[in-house]
């Protein structure tokens, strides 16, 4: 769980999800701002002469999403509606390391090298070493931040001598607006356990991580530039899949965020 700005002194209980797991969570509500951001788009030739050996041979065209561009080999698809690029290179085929660090360095170090972190923080998040995958998730005032579409995710899969796929935002987070209205209150995390432990599709005792997130929205203002509203929310995880805290009747959202 992790504590944000907003919350300086909770008073935490514990909580048994199984026999190898016990979870800290705040004993009260949680007042905590909901913010607004401006974003500043990357520059997408800087990302394609990053990812393409010779730029000059990459062809661009126009698609629904947005555009694409590839060399004849390699394809990177830019989404312009969710701020998203997509990277794939067919020819890699999946090959084992050695160890763990060995691929989470080679990740951390092939985003160094390919346009960075935004200026944003962005924290690990997940890694399997069967797929050959690594995660990296933004946080924003030491929280999670969770979009549907993947805009608050780095994501590399590796293959045999390169990286087969990346997929990330090409934005960041530029000016943070004034809250609109009073902060708002999160249920506590007791009324959280509550709530999961009486759904019955929810399985309590494969929860992992209980955690306040941001959930990340996108729109327009009314000069057209587009912000990202960050709504606290209750998020608990199963496996690598975090999902909404479902506070209704309905059953909650039960599609996963990666």
């Amino acid at each position: 769980f992790y504590r944000g700005s907003y919350d300086k002194h909770p008073e935490y209980m514990a909580e048994t999800i199984n026999s190898k797991r016990t979870l800290f969570v705040p004993e009260n509500p949680v007042e905590i701002n909901k913010l607004e951001y401006y974003i500043d788009p990357l520059d997408i030739g800087n990302l394609k002469n990053a990812l393409f050996s010779f730029p000059k041979f990459v062809r661009q065209e126009s698609v629904s999403v947005g555009e694409e561009y590839t060399d004849g080999t390699r394809l990177m698809t830019v989404n312009k509606e969710n701020y998203l690029i997509s990277y794939i290179n067919p020819a890699q085929k999946s090959k084992l390391f050695d160890s763990s660090s060995d691929l989470l360095q080679k990740s951390i170090d092939f985003i160094n090298e390919h346009a960075g972190w935004e200026n944003n923080n962005y924290r690990f998040a997940y890694m399997s070493e069967n797929e050959q995958r690594v995660v990296f998730r933004l946080f924003v005032n030491g929280y999670p931040a969770f979009n549907e579409s993947g805009m608050t995710e780095i994501e590399q899969i590796w293959g045999k001598e390169e990286i087969y796929s990346y997929d990330r935002p090409y934005f960041s987070l530029d000016s943070v607006l004034p809250s609109e209205g009073s902060p708002k209150t999160l249920q506590s995390g007791k009324e959280v356990v509550n709530q999961l432990k009486s759904k019955d599709n929810i399985d309590f005792k494969s929860v992992e991580d209980i955690s306040i997130g941001y959930k990340l929205n996108k729109s327009l203002d009314s000069k057209l530039v587009t912000l990202v509203t960050l709504e606290p929310t209750w998020y608990y995880r199963i496996g690598d899949k975090w999902f909404i805290v479902p506070f209704d009747d309905t059953g909650g959202d039960r599609s996963g965020l990666e």
